[in-house]
């Protein structure tokens, strides 16, 4: 999954959280950033 890293990405400011995408979407369709590759570290 994606994430929008834009820390002024209206989703952000407004709700506080983290826009997440599909994989195959590129760009943020709030603010039109590129998104990240969102990576989870599982616990040991």
């Amino acid at each position: 999954m994606k994430h929008c890293p834009n820390d002024e990405c209206p989703d952000l400011v407004k709700y506080d959280i983290v826009a997440e995408f599909e994989d195959d979407v590129t760009v943020c369709s709030k603010c039109g950033t590129s998104l990240k590759l969102k990576l989870w570290v599982l616990p040991s």
